[in-house]
């Protein structure tokens, strides 16, 4: 089994600069990184619905570029996350980056 803990990265940050600005949302528990999917999205809707202004909020995510990183002294795993809101009104679509560390439970 392995730990998922799941980040979201600054704005205008990838997963490689300003670590100790990276908010821990959540984590799950899974065999693998696709058990664990499901659970990760859920957590990352519910998170970028958070720091939307009210009003704002509901709408559909999108999840892209779901990769493994190469290059991260901390992450194996990256994605970035987008809101398309209900509301028309709303400015624009927000997206956000985010990291999933995974670890070992031996």
């Amino acid at each position: 089994m392995n730990r998922y803990i799941i980040y979201r990265c600054p704005e205008k940050c990838g997963c490689h600069e300003r670590l100790k600005e990276h908010e821990l949302i959540g984590a799950t528990v899974a065999e693998t990184i696709e058990d664990a999917l499901d659970e990760i999205f859920a957590q990352t809707k519910i998170d970028i619905q958070s720091i939307q202004p009210e009003g704002f909020q509901d709408g559909e995510v999108d999840f892209n570029y779901f990769s493994e990183e190469s290059h991260s002294r901390r992450y194996q795993y990256s994605f970035e996350a987008r809101l398309y809101p209900n509301n028309d009104m709303a400015p624009v679509n927000p997206w956000r980056d985010y990291a999933i560390q995974e670890i070992p439970m031996d």
